[in-house]
Parts: C-alpha cells; sequence; structure tokens
C-alpha cells in the first residue's frame, strides 16, 4: 500500500480503498472491495445470530443460565 500512495494518506477509515482508487480503475475496485467487504460482515452477524439461541439453550443446560432458557416445546 505504501508504494501507491504516501503513508501519511493513510490514516483513513479504509486505508485499503484509499490505496486502491490511486490505480487506475481505482474507484471501482475500491467500491467492489467495499460491498466485498459489507457483504462479508453480513454474513458473520447473520451467522452469529442464528447460533446464539443454540449457545443460551446450551448454557442455560450446563446451569449457566436460568433453566427457562433450557426449555424446548414439546413438538
Amino acid at each position: 500500500m505504501v508504494g501507491l500512495v504516501p503513508y501519511n494518506l493513510l490514516d483513513t477509515d479504509s486505508p485499503l480503498a484509499e490505496a486502491i482508487k490511486a490505480t487506475p480503475y481505482g474507484l471501482w475496485l475500491s467500491i467492489l472491495m467495499n460491498l466485498g467487504a459489507i457483504a462479508g460482515l453480513t454474513t458473520v452477524i447473520l451467522t452469529m445470530m442464528l447460533s446464539q439461541t443454540r449457545i443460551f439453550y446450551t448454557m442455560a443446560d450446563d446451569g449457566l443460565l436460568p433453566q427457562i432458557f433450557a426449555r424446548i416445546h414439546p413438538r
């Protein structure tokens, strides 16, 4: 990254996107990279949300949380 732009210009929230903007087609590549990062973070957040109920159940089954979290519907 330092070879693309001076190091003092990389003091931003997204230094890799700033470095890519300095290349030909940099604007489009940085937009694509940012969209990929958003898609990746969305996947991680959804996976964490889906597994959280199972974690609560297991913790309650082990006695780390109140037993009400260990109850499941009989169906």
